[in-house]
């Protein structure tokens, strides 16, 4: 199988089957961590993996384009995170389920 070739349905039961494993498996810690550092942490990660994509393969023509936009909108939706952040009170940012966070801890 390969990424290009999943219809949407598919992506929507990977989704939901990827939801379903993470509340049998973590119940309802989401409610007591910090949501939105959650998503910038994957988002960073996501950032990491897009340039070991590009590292793999280089500067193959069309796929570099694509990298680079990726890379782009991920540093979109970090900035998008941050305004959220910024309308939340502080109940909604406690994280007494979040762990030791990579950095994030450190501050």
């Amino acid at each position: 199988m390969r990424l290009h070739q999943l219809t949407d349905k598919q992506i929507h039961e990977w989704r939901m089957a990827r939801l379903e494993y993470g509340r049998q498996k973590y119940g309802d810690r989401h409610l007591k961590r910090y949501n939105l550092v959650d998503l910038v942490e994957e988002l960073l990660d996501g950032r990491n993996i897009v340039e070991f994509a590009e590292e793999r393969v280089g500067e193959k023509k069309g796929f570099i384009a694509h990298v680079e936009h990726l890379k782009e909108l991920i540093e979109e939706c970090i900035a998008e995170a941050q305004m959220a952040d910024s309308y939340l009170k502080d109940e909604h940012c406690t994280d007494e389920e979040g762990g030791e966070r990579i950095w994030w801890s450190t501050k």
